[in-house]
């Protein structure tokens, strides 16, 4: 279970994150860079989880980025069916998501 949204912009994926945290995650600093949790696309993580989510933004500048957000591994979990209207909470999640990134200048919110 997760979401996710990408995005264009001219940061640089550190620079990304310090305005990520800042702007959306009260300041919880994104770090990993070093540990290759993607292996071939750079990517950082708030290691902390959120309400037992886990947030990871991946990508580079060249292509794009995307900040996705699911179950973090050492949080219990529900599975999907024990939630109702999964794909009610997934899509306004998605919505809501695209809606804050958009708010900040420096992102260029992908359409699919």
């Amino acid at each position: 279970m997760g979401t996710g949204v990408c995005f264009k912009s001219q940061l640089e994926i550190l620079e990304l994150g310090r305005l990520l945290s800042k702007e959306l995650f009260g300041g919880l600093n994104f770090g990993g860079l070093d540990e290759y949790i993607h292996e071939e696309i750079p990517a950082i993580y708030i290691k902390s989880p959120i309400l037992g989510f886990q947030v990871i933004l991946d990508g580079d500048q060249d292509e794009h980025y995307c900040l996705d957000i699911g179950l973090h591994p050492i949080c219990p979990s529900m599975s999907v069916e024990g939630i109702q209207n999964y794909a009610f909470f997934r899509n306004g999640f998605d919505e809501h998501l695209k809606f804050l990134l958009k708010q900040i200048p420096e992102i260029d919110v992908m359409e699919e």
